[in-house]
């Protein structure tokens, strides 16, 4: 019987504790992508003055879609792993660097 509490209760602890790891708050999704006029903008949510980064695209009619993401288009967990991309559509990809890591890792650029 103590077996079956004991292993039980380690059940509801590790239920407990990887729903709190899964339901951690990515902290991506307190910044806002968007495009204004021929611009792609970076803010966060809360504070815009905090972060702001303000690119301008030659290209902006051709923009399709703006996210921060991992260079393999993955959704990014951290800064230390996102990057901007801006879809081109036809023309192509863009690549943006909000976080200083284009700087680190020369196969983006």
């Amino acid at each position: 019987m103590r077996i079956k509490g004991v292993f039980g209760l380690v059940l509801i602890l590790t239920e407990l504790i990887f729903t709190e790891l899964l339901l951690e708050e990515n902290p991506m999704h307190s910044y806002q992508v968007y495009q204004s006029e021929s611009y792609v903008v970076v803010e966060k949510k809360e504070k815009p003055e905090e972060l702001l980064y303000k690119e301008y695209i030659r290209f902006s009619d051709s923009i399709t879609n703006v996210c921060l993401c991992t260079k393999e288009g993955r959704m990014a967990k951290n800064e230390g792993e996102a990057y901007l991309h801006v879809d081109l559509g036809e023309i192509g990809d863009w690549w943006g660097d909000p976080f200083g890591n284009l700087e680190r890792d020369a196969e983006v650029e």
